[in-house]
């Protein structure tokens, strides 16, 4: 694979994992919601299965292999989840194939799916590999330059856009790009090891630095809506 391709679909993965950081929170129990639709208005769809379950703490521990995530994130994103699955009304000891992610209780008519549950079984073995290497390796999360440079990427592509021609112009735009630069330069390994930085130093500064080019474009009228909203840039 190309080294370009790789980065493509690096960033589209990157894009996806979007999805399990905007909507899985409290109002649905730290489950998956089974889908957002768009159009012709935002609608979330508060409901999920086990299929649903099992490719979210997948997706976890894909999250924390590409260093979107850090070990902390990792552990606490399936405890939340893991403490819901214990809530759930079950039918000899499995669960059913479909909940209401806000109020736990099954969809009508209930009942068991050999595919979902076979499903969730398997994500659950792979989940426990996981956390066996995860167990074994260093705590802080290795691939964190390479994920905070996916995150930078995304947000680079999404402020061009942004602005389109005016980019060479717009104050706004070159100091934002000014300070991107800064953060890519410092997440170069060897730039790190020549200024003589940590690892848990030179993460806080590039992701401080970070927060500062998202900082830049905030307040502008950059016609994206809120940057944030597209990028996250999570703890390691």
């Amino acid at each position: 694979m190309r080294p370009n391709e790789a980065q493509i679909l690096r960033l589209a993965a990157r894009r996806t994992w979007r999805f399990f950081e905007e909507f899985i929170g409290q109002e649905d129990n730290f489950l998956p919601p089974d889908n957002f639709q768009e159009d012709p208005n935002p609608v979330v769809a508060h409901r999920t299965s086990p299929t649903n379950i099992g490719l979210y703490l997948l997706s976890v521990a894909a999250a924390r292999d590409f260093g979107w995530i850090g070990t902390c994130d990792f552990v606490e994103r399936l405890e939340r989840s893991f403490a819901t699955l214990e809530k759930l009304e079950r039918f000899r000891g499995h669960i059913f194939n479909w909940y209401d992610t806000r109020d736990l209780r099954p969809l009508e008519p209930k009942y068991i799916s050999t595919v979902d549950s076979g499903n969730l079984a398997g994500a659950l073995i792979s989940l426990t590999h996981a956390c066996r290497e995860y167990s074994t390796g260093p705590f802080r999360n290795p691939a964190w330059r390479t994920g905070l440079k996916d995150t930078l990427e995304i947000l680079r592509q999404h402020v061009k856009t942004a602005y389109g021609e005016r980019n060479v112009r717009d104050q706004r735009y070159v100091q934002f790009a000014s300070i991107a630069d800064e953060v890519s330069d410092l997440l170069d390994a060897d730039v790190l090891e020549f200024l003589g930085v940590e690892e848990l130093g030179a993460e806080l500064l590039a992701r401080q630095r970070l927060e500062r080019a998202l900082q830049q474009v905030l307040g502008g009228r950059v016609g994206i809506g809120d940057p944030a909203g597209a990028v996250q840039i999570g703890r390691a």
